[in-house]
């Protein structure tokens, strides 16, 4: 048997409680979160300021490399090298040539493609043989340029300008071994007559 209802068919009374405590809840909330009439202004006052524009920074100028300190450079088309290990090149490569203060002389073989291959004569004094920094470049995407190191056991020769010329040939043969970052192997190589106007005494 069913027990009997004391409040009849009328719901429970805590529903009316927590209806009336919504009711209050809302209109002292001003519509339930809104803000009160007539005061938009202070709701607006809160907002947060706009961002400001940001304005980028030009990179800072890159660092002056080896070969920007020098007046000018030599050229020659007759060079070459090959490299074994990480890299499988045999071919013709462009040469260049500068003399800078420090009494070094720089000879950088360019492939037609990565790496590069540049040699450090230190206190150059003319023809004969040396024993020459090694540095292998080679650029990857997106992370710059790397650079491998070594020694090339290396003989110069360099021809007295000709009538009328300021320019000396500097010619030449190579060969060592290279590690680092940008991998490690062997080299060998040749440039010819690579002209350049070399101080008195080195030409």
């Amino acid at each position: 048997m069913k027990s009997a209802n004391p409040l009849g068919d009328a719901p429970p009374r805590r529903v009316q409680v927590f209806g009336t405590l919504g009711l209050t809840l809302c209109f002292g909330l001003w519509s339930c979160g809104g803000a009160p009439p007539g005061n938009e202004k202070a709701a607006s006052d809160e907002a947060p300021p706009p961002t400001a524009e940001v304005t980028a920074t030009p990179p800072a100028p890159a660092q002056a490399q080896d070969s920007d300190l020098h007046e000018e450079r030599g050229t020659s088309k007759e060079g070459h090298l090959a490299l074994t290990g990480d890299y499988k090149y045999d071919e013709a490569a462009f040469v260049t040539c500068a003399y800078f203060p420090n009494e070094t002389l720089q000879i950088s073989l360019g492939l037609h493609d990565s790496p590069n291959l540049v040699l450090v004569f230190d206190k150059l004094h003319g023809s004969g043989d040396y024993d020459a920094e090694a540095r292998l470049r080679a650029t990857y995407t997106g992370q710059g340029e790397r650079q491998s190191r070594g020694r090339a056991k290396s003989k110069i020769e360099i021809t007295p300008p000709a009538e009328g010329e300021s320019r000396s040939g500097i010619s030449g043969t190579f060969e060592g071994s290279f590690a680092g970052e940008a991998g490690k192997g062997t080299l060998a190589g040749t440039f010819k007559n690579c002209f350049y106007e070399l101080p008195k005494g080195n030409g």
